[in-house]
C-alpha cells in the first residue's frame, strides 16, 4: 500500500515564524535532497515513505527555527552533513535505494537521541501521520479539528522555557500512545492525558 501523493500533506506548524539563516539553509538543503531524489528515482511506492521520513526531519528543524530554539548549531551541522553523505553514497551506489528509508530513519534517531524537544516534535508528527495522514478512510471534520487542536497545543508549548524533563515525559507518553490502538474519537482525550501535568 502506498499514499496518493496528490493528496499527501505535510504536517502543519502553528508557531509564529522567526528568521534563522542557518536553519533556513538547512531546510533548503534537505528540500533539495528530496527534489534530487524525486528526479533520480521515480518509483511512487518508495517516494511516499521517503517523503514521510524527510518531512519528519523538516518539521523538527522548522519548529526549532520558529521559536523552539532546541537545535544547536552543531546539531544542525551534523544533520546537514548526514544528508550530504547520504546523497553522495546514493549517487555512487554505495547504498541501495531500498535502504534509503532506513538511513533517513537513522538520521532522525540520531537527531532526537539526546534532544528531548526534538523527540517531542517527532513523536507528535508520527501521531499526525498515523491518525490523520495515513488513515485510509475520510475523517469527520469535527473529530479532525479536535485532534489537530490538541497536537497544535503541544507544539506551541515547545520553547526554551519548557524543561527538557517535561518534553521527554510527553514524548514518552506519545510513544506509548502510538503502540496502542486508539479510536479517532478517543484520541483528543488521550492526547490531553499525554501532556497533563507536564505542559
Amino acid at each position: 500500500m502506498f499514499f496518493d501523493l496528490d493528496n499527501f500533506h505535510t504536517p502543519s506548524s502553528p508557531l509564529p515564524k522567526e528568521k534563522s539563516s542557518r536553519s533556513n539553509f538547512l531546510l533548503e538543503n534537505i528540500s533539495e535532497f528530496y527534489s534530487w531524489y524525486m528526479f533520480w528515482d521515480s518509483r511512487l511506492e518508495d517516494r511516499s515513505l521517503i517523503y514521510e521520513k524527510i518531512s519528519r526531519m523538516l518539521r523538527i528543524i522548522t519548529i526549532s527555527n520558529q521559536g523552539g530554539h532546541f537545535l544547536t548549531w552543531l546539531e544542525e551541522e551534523k544533520i546537514a552533513e548526514a544528508f550530504d553523505v547520504l546523497k553522495d553514497n546514493l549517487y555512487q551506489s554505495n547504498i541501495k535505494v531500498q535502504e534509503l528509508p532506513f538511513f533517513l530513519g537513522a538520521i532522525i534517531d540520531k537527531s532526537i537521541e539526546k534532544n528531548a524537544k526534538a523527540r517531542l516534535v517527532d513523536e507528535i508528527t508520527r501521531v499526525e501521520y498515523t491518525y490523520l495522514i495515513r488513515t485510509p478512510s475520510p475523517i469527520e471534520e469535527g473529530v479532525s479539528k479536535k485532534i489537530r487542536e490538541e497536537m497544535e497545543f503541544i507544539i506551541t508549548q515547545i520553547s526554551p522555557k519548557l524543561p527538557d524533563i517535561h518534553a521527554a515525559a510527553v514524548a514518552k507518553n506519545l510513544n506509548l500512545l502510538l503502540k496502542k490502538q486508539v479510536s479517532l474519537e478517543e484520541l483528543p482525550e488521550k492526547l490531553r492525558l499525554c501532556y497533563k501535568n507536564w505542559l
